[in-house]
């Protein structure tokens, strides 16, 4: 396989084989198909060798297909196989992101990234939040945002799922009033 070309995919068209080979009108379709294809696994495994030989796994896989039964449209059918393949190996690669030196690491290290103390921050907020309500404005809020359903929440709290959320409602309104000020509850 030559550096900057794709493998001819008529090269693996049994022409003995009529199941096999595709009209003649698809020839051309698929050598052009094939073309995009392999400059997409180029670009997205960032390596020709690694794309060769991905293009090759599938061109064999699709010939065996080929050999047992009729493919209506080969370059779909070529086209799927290969952007499946390449996303599977592209989500097994892991990620390598380089740090600089070991200096730079460790300064890194010590600086809080913007993420983590916007987080702190939330986590702060919403413990107030969630500590200036009445307890069971609470106990509704903080299953709520677990992810449970209204009607548990009801259950739980013992009143119906309207009141339950008029009630969270109502805390939320009051709470954000009385920590933001008056003007909070516009959006």
């Amino acid at each position: 396989m030559g550096e900057g070309s794709p493998t001819n995919p008529l090269l693996w068209i049994p022409e003995a084989n009529e199941r096999a080979t595709a009209p003649k009108g698809q020839h051309e379709s698929l050598a052009r198909a094939w073309k995009r294809l392999w400059s997409y696994a180029v670009h997205e495994l960032r390596d020709t060798a690694a794309a060769d030989e991905t293009m090759d796994q599938v061109a064999k896989s699709v010939a065996k297909v080929g050999e047992r039964s009729s493919i209506r449209r080969p370059d779909a059918y070529v086209a799927t196989a290969v952007v499946r393949k390449v996303r599977k190996l592209v989500a097994k690669e892991k990620v390598v992101e380089y740090a600089g030196s070991s200096h730079d690491l460790a300064a890194r290290r010590s600086i809080p990234e913007k993420d983590s103390v916007k987080e702190l921050e939330n986590r702060i907020f919403m413990g107030e939040f969630l500590a200036s309500m009445d307890e069971e404005s609470r106990v509704i809020c903080e299953m709520w945002l677990s992810g449970d359903e209204w009607k548990d929440i009801a259950s739980d709290v013992g009143c119906s799922v309207q009141h339950a959320k008029d009630k969270l409602r109502h805390a939320i309104e009051s709470t954000k009033k009385r920590l933001l000020g008056p003007g909070s509850s516009k959006p």
